[in-house]
């Protein structure tokens, strides 16, 4: 994978976290699978370690990406936050119901 690494392109790490940000909304990282190695992501992108953590930290933040303790666990996808956000999208009456709420329809009249 090709990174602009001219003087005025972005940091690198914003680069690769915006490729794989991609992979991940496009489900070639599927919801439940890992992403690459930090190793593989080092050999893909020919950066060092510390750059591909850094990208995969701000998807870990942005709550896309949940690293697994152990050796070997590696990083699990945990959403496609734009397909999530278009199957979740309520109405605020959907919403009251799951709460148990009852909504009442009240007419006011003002003489």
């Amino acid at each position: 994978m090709v990174l602009d690494r001219s003087k005025d392109s972005k940091p690198l790490y914003l680069q690769i976290k915006d490729i794989l940000k991609h992979k991940i909304i496009n489900n070639e990282y599927a919801v439940g699978s890992t992403i690459p190695s930090e190793n593989e992501l080092e050999d893909m992108f020919g950066v060092s370690r510390m750059t591909i953590r850094q990208a995969v930290n701000e998807l870990v933040n942005e709550g896309l990406l949940r690293k697994e303790r152990g050796r070997g666990k590696g990083t699990v996808v945990l959403s496609n936050a734009i397909a999530d956000k278009l199957s979740t999208v309520k109405s605020f009456t959907q919403k009251m119901q799951e709460q148990g709420l009852v909504l009442k329809i009240s007419k006011l009249i003002f003489h």
